[in-house]
């Protein structure tokens, strides 16, 4: 009887720890999958499968920049973007917008850095160049003078 009894509580133990396991390693995997998400769901709502989808962080890791860029083709002689901006701790779009011939970047962790090209030449040298600043909060767009140290 006491030999059964220890068979018994034997096996019930090894169930026991093998359901904890399981139960770790489902959380791990939904855990890993809200992480997807939390990346697919503005890439979903904002872009199409065609689009190729850079994701830039800003420099306190809160806010990330999707932007996509079309390639140029005898039909479109100028780059467009198209890009949003995704605050992670609200999980929403606070910004989204498109532009033709213009490159982005983050420029402070709430600001980004346009620079914008006019005409039809790609990147056009002298005048032709424009620096701007859009205020991710409330999308201001204003004209950036100091491009001494713009890349």
């Amino acid at each position: 009887m006491n030999k059964y009894f220890y068979g018994l509580f034997f096996i019930i133990f090894i169930s026991l720890f093998t359901a904890c396991n399981s139960n770790k390693q489902i959380k791990k995997e939904n855990q890993s999958q809200n992480k997807e998400d939390f990346v697919k769901k503005p890439i979903n709502n904002y872009f199409t499968d065609n689009d190729s989808i850079q994701s830039i962080p800003n420099n306190k890791g809160n806010y990330i920049l999707f932007l996509s860029e079309t390639e140029i083709h005898s039909a479109n002689p100028v780059t467009d973007i198209h890009f949003i901006i995704y605050d992670k701790s609200a999980d929403s779009i606070i910004y989204e917008n498109n532009f033709n011939n213009t490159k982005v970047q983050w420029h402070s962790n709430t600001q980004l850095l346009l620079t914008r090209y006019y005409g039809i030449k790609d990147k056009p040298e002298g005048t032709n160049i424009k620096y701007q600043l859009i205020d991710i909060h409330t999308g201001n767009i204003k004209e950036y003078k100091e491009n001494s140290n713009i890349q």
